[in-house]
């Protein structure tokens, strides 16, 4: 008979398949709107839990390999067939700040990467890490351009989170354990979960998902549908505790943001106070271990050996930048810089750009990020009625990246999956796409004036 682990990969490369099928079909149809959401849904699926299709360019000495799965392939199809069927659409994208921003970063990782790790390597890297995420921007603003496509693409979001979680309990079911926890990783004796990718980033994940819960439950007026959403909810909050994520645990306070709200519904106040406390509630119950506890006294937390742990690793990465602005290195080569092997990762995406590609490369992700707030901040203040609401969950999704940027960094870190990372990418290629529709209705108001 079938062995459960037999089972379970057989589903998973069952439903993998079928999601392919359905993008290559659609695509080929030229049907690239009604493709996307398959592609989303793919990044639902870690590739971490084995025998999935793949194709390693790259493994380094920690035996951490960069490859192009499933994910990728899909990405890959849709994002052609996008260049294929709209070409209006790639050419008024390929001349936005955004997108020279990302051929920098492309352009030093080349670079670098090769001149350190060999070509294909060099190639591999800065296509894995710099052209997917770019595809995501380009494919999530191509739908993101009204609301009906924005709120479509939450629900896709969500819905490929949702999968995320269900892989997760049935690989606890099937397997007895995720492939992506150690039973080593535990706090206070409580094992800390993954998904996509380790628990830093999948904390991550689940947290940005809720400001996007709480616009739909604004917007949408069936019944069914908000106690799906609650539901959903209550479920994002549990996985981001069981992470043990101090990062994703402060992401939770992002939907503060609705109550900046001018006549914000009372219900929308009483889910996110309800959310609030039930998480402040249940993460004192989990607790954290004596090194990683979360405190509000900023003194008792700088001091913890964690955090120390985490300042000095970061403060290695300074001095090695400031000797080496613009040489980068060799990503998962061994580097060390006051004794401290910052080869693989720092706590800081900015700080791991710089120290691996060079300060010119931090400099093109600094001014990504940086322009999605400045975006971002623009749509809200722009829109109105039902596209306001989404767009003030937009911002309360970035929220908890930039959080997470500033507490582990796992957004764009070497250590995690470039899967787990366009979650990330995703909301900014929504606020880039609200953006470019917003610059459409203001163009077209002028020539009407004119």
């Amino acid at each position: 008979m079938p062995t459960l682990h037999f089972l379970f990969r057989f589903g998973l490369l069952s439903v993998a398949v079928a999601l392919a099928a359905v993008v290559w079909e659609r695509v080929l149809r030229g049907e690239i709107r009604r493709a996307i959401p398959f592609v989303v849904l793919s990044w639902g699926i870690s590739e971490s839990y084995g025998r999935m299709p793949m194709l390693t360019f790259y493994t380094d000495r920690n035996g951490i390999a960069s490859h192009f799965g499933v994910s990728s392939f899909l990405l890959a199809v849709a994002f052609i067939g996008l260049m294929a069927k709209e070409r209006a659409f790639v050419t008024r994208f390929l001349r936005t700040p955004m997108f020279v921003a990302f051929y920098v970063l492309f352009a030093c990782v080349v670079l670098t990467q090769g001149w350190y790790l060999g070509f294909v390597p060099g190639v591999g890297l800065a296509y894995d890490r710099v052209l997917q995420p770019m595809m995501v921007v380009a494919l999530l603003s191509y739908v993101g351009r009204s609301p009906s496509g924005l709120r479509s693409a939450f629900l896709w979001i969500i819905g490929a989170v949702a999968l995320a979680i269900c892989v997760r309990y049935l690989a606890d079911a099937f397997l007895g354990t995720s492939p992506v926890v150690s039973d080593a990783d535990l706090t206070n004796g409580v094992r800390r979960v993954g998904g996509i990718g380790t628990w830093t980033i999948y904390g991550t994940i689940c947290a940005s998902v809720l400001p996007l819960l709480v616009s739909l439950l604004v917007v949408d007026r069936g019944l069914v549908e908000r106690v799906g959403f609650v539901l959903f909810a209550l479920v994002a909050v549990k996985e981001v505790l069981a992470t043990g994520t101090r990062g994703a645990f402060l992401g939770l306070a992002a939907p503060l943001v609705f109550l900046l709200r001018r006549r914000a519904r009372w219900w929308v106040t009483a889910l996110v106070v309800t959310l609030l406390v039930g998480a402040g509630t249940f993460g004192l119950r989990a607790g954290f271990s004596g090194s990683r506890a979360l405190s509000l006294n900023a003194g008792s937390l700088l001091s913890q050996p964690n955090v120390v742990a985490r300042l000095n690793r970061n403060d290695a990465a300074i001095h090695y930048l400031l000797k080496h602005p613009l040489s980068g290195s060799g990503l998962g080569l061994p580097l060390y810089s006051d004794g401290i092997d910052i080869g693989t990762w720092v706590y800081n995406p900015y700080l791991h750009w710089a120290v691996s590609m060079g300060l010119i490369a931090s400099l093109a992700f600094a001014a990504i990020v940086g322009m999605s707030v400045m975006y971002t901040v623009g749509n809200w203040r722009a829109s109105s009625g039902i596209l306001r609401t989404l767009q003030v969950g937009l911002t309360a999704s970035l929220v908890v990246w930039l959080v997470n940027q500033f507490t582990s960094g796992d957004s764009v870190t070497y250590v995690q999956s470039v899967q787990a990372s366009l979650f990330f990418y995703a909301i900014v290629g929504l606020i880039l796409g609200s953006r470019l529709n917003r610059q459409t209705g203001s163009l077209t108001r002028r020539s009407e004036l004119g």
